[in-house]
């Protein structure tokens, strides 16, 4: 893996075909088995050198690509200059032939539909060059932080998790695979019949990585936790919601139920909002547990932020499990003044259970990660 990125000018491929996006990758991955050889220091400066070289990467794209539609715009007002010339000259030596008015009216016409056909193919390769370039030159910025790190990766934790888009109320939030076909989130993120969907970033292709192409997931089944109120923070400890999916994830977290404890280390993974209008998925790696209420809630002192509402809470020390989905957060200062709310994953386990017996889905879901 490369520490830096190319230096050489005729290296432009690697950034206008989106190479530097697979370097990133490399690293984001590398971070992630860190993590599970629990590894914590090298797993944040992999995460930091994934962003990293990202961010550098997207700045030689932009100044490449403008590059390219100048040289392009150019060539494409050489081309139709010529046409211009050459049917300039067709048409005096058509009309210095012609010896009655009909035939001159004719080649008059004719040089007039030709000027007529010049200009809009001129106008059409200006557009396709404007397209081309718009859809192929990552306009997104990669805001840095303090504490998340961009993930760019395609490791089963990564790929476990997406973005719950609400197309009902415009809003979006996180959501985590803890079986193949089953998505866990937060109840606050949707009203029961909602029209949702799913997406999961697919680094590996570049451009679509940078262009928002991402993997579309089928939504079928909407589930609460029945003891969820919209709008009643009481409840929040039953921000708790399921969504059943058309097709298959080979991707899906474990989950532990057994009770945290203060000072233990967490991650936290999810779409924050404020950083690149929630394009990228973020991870604040080496939080901790700060609080704990016998409602099945607790805090810690992760960054939150609208959009990371519905992502898993994982634990980073000893085992790699969700215990809790991320409900309400703020970004402060610093970790100690961060604060960021969970529903203890183990008031999913009822509702599971309800989902898995669900006769609607004819046997669909064959195991319970809960048990």
């Amino acid at each position: 893996m490369p520490e830096s990125l190319p230096k050489d000018e005729h290296d432009r491929s690697y950034f206008l075909d989106h190479r530097y996006v697979q370097d990133a990758l490399a690293y984001g991955n590398k971070g992630f088995h860190d993590i599970l050889a629990h590894n914590g220091e090298q797993a944040r400066q992999s995460f930091v050198q994934s962003t990293n070289l990202l961010a550098a990467g997207l700045v030689e794209h932009k100044k490449f690509s403008a590059e390219r539609a100048k040289t392009l715009s150019i060539v494409a007002d050489i081309f139709r200059g010529g046409l211009m010339a050459a049917g300039s000259v067709a048409a005096y030596k058509a009309g210095s032939s012609a010896t009655t008015t009909q035939q001159m009216n004719a080649a008059q016409s004719a040089f007039s539909n030709f000027l007529d056909a010049s200009n809009s193919l001129g106008a059409f390769l200006q557009e396709q060059i404007r397209l081309g370039e718009l859809n192929s030159s990552a306009v997104r910025s990669v805001h840095k932080d303090q504490w998340r790190s961009v993930v760019v990766a395609d490791h089963l934790i990564s790929r476990s998790i997406v973005r719950v888009l609400n197309e009902t109320r415009n809003s979006s939030c996180t959501g985590f695979f803890i079986a193949p076909y089953v998505i866990m989130t937060s109840a606050h993120c949707f009203r029961l019949g909602d029209a949702l969907g799913a997406f999961r970033q697919t680094p590996a292709d570049g451009e679509a990585f940078m262009t928002g192409e991402d993997e579309y997931i089928e939504i079928e089944r909407q589930y609460q936790h029945n003891l969820y109120v919209d709008g009643n923070t009481d409840t929040r400890p039953y921000d708790i919601a399921f969504l059943v999916t058309k097709a298959p994830s080979e991707s899906y977290l474990p989950v532990s139920t057994r009770s945290l404890t203060p000072g233990e280390r967490l991650m936290v993974i999810g779409y924050s909002g404020d950083l690149n209008k929630g394009y990228f998925l973020r991870i604040d790696y080496g939080c901790e547990v700060t609080s704990l209420w016998k409602a099945g809630y607790f805090g810690s002192n992760c960054t939150g932020y609208p959009g990371n509402s519905g992502g898993p809470i994982i634990t980073a020390d000893k085992e790699i499990a969700v215990v809790g989905v991320t409900a309400a957060g703020h970004k402060r200062r610093d970790r100690s003044d961060n604060d960021t709310y969970g529903a203890s994953i183990q008031r999913g386990a009822a509702v599971f259970h309800f989902v898995m017996n669900d006769p609607v889905l004819n046997g669909r879901i064959q195991s319970n990660p809960f048990d």
